[in-house]
């Protein structure tokens, strides 16, 4: 994303939802689409662009036999109805860097459940500096922050997300 300002919600710039693809053995069978949109400033719904992207993907890949296709997707595309689409229609599996701390079946978290999960190695990554920030234009004050290494854990786990209440009579139809 290009944008007026750097991390800010319903930024103008030039958004491009990218959609990876790859085979169960992590094999890249690339980018099926690459949308650019230009959003007038509004909040906007993006959940349409990984819908489209993962349906392209599910499309075009329909006819590879004994292959397992996974959609990768960004923080973006952690959406329901992306979810329910998925459930609801034949297509690529999705794997989904989750920013939503989603309640499970289970009477936990997603986040809890990912902080239980094993982890399948580390990595140490450098955080950049940032620097503080007055409260302006929306955006909260921040005192900055110093640059540092931070561990980070890879973990991953095939999770059932339930069906929301408010989408329960949608999708039974």
């Amino acid at each position: 994303m290009i944008a007026k300002t750097r991390g800010s919600a319903g930024t103008l710039g030039l958004h491009r939802p990218t959609i990876f693809s790859v085979n169960a053995d992590g094999v890249p069978l690339g980018l099926p689409r690459i949308a650019f949109d230009a959003p007038d400033g509004q909040a906007d719904k993006k959940t349409q662009h990984w819908l489209r992207g993962w349906r392209d993907i599910s499309r075009l890949t329909a006819g590879l036999a004994n292959t397992r296709v996974i959609a990768v997707m960004d923080r973006e595309s952690d959406a329901i109805d992306l979810f329910c689409a998925w459930h609801d229609e034949s297509g690529a599996d999705l794997l989904v860097r989750a920013t939503h701390d989603r309640g499970l079946a289970e009477e936990t978290t997603l986040f809890e459940t990912m902080r239980a999960a094993s982890a399948y190695g580390s990595i140490e990554v450098r955080v950049d500096r940032a620097s503080a920030r007055w409260a302006a234009r929306g955006q909260t004050a921040f005192a900055g922050r110093e640059a540092r290494p931070a561990q980070c854990a890879r973990r991953w786990q095939t999770v059932d997300l339930p069906i929301p209440k408010c989408r329960s009579s949608e999708l039974t139809r």
